[in-house]
């Protein structure tokens, strides 16, 4: 892999070569564009369905919360009448 300009032997091959490291580029420009997009598609998918997850994580411990009140208020009645 030359690294000077006089390591080529003439102009050709060093336009030949640039040219190829700029296809190799673009290819590998290319194929991280492509995981980037599936890591950003992957990641939204994964919060939609974590959002989903604390939602109704939240609304089960609403549900909760308020049965556990009646229940103790329930204990509060029977200690009362007994």
């Amino acid at each position: 892999m030359p690294s000077t300009l006089s390591s080529f032997d003439n102009v050709n091959d060093e336009l030949e070569y640039y040219k190829k490291q700029a296809a190799d580029l673009e290819l590998e420009l290319g194929e991280t564009r492509y995981a980037l997009e599936e890591f950003q598609l992957s990641s939204k998918e994964l919060e939609e369905e974590l959002e989903k997850e604390i939602d109704s994580t939240e609304r089960r411990y609403n549900e909760i919360k308020i049965r556990n009140e009646s229940m103790r208020q329930e204990v509060e009645d029977w200690k009362v009448r007994y």
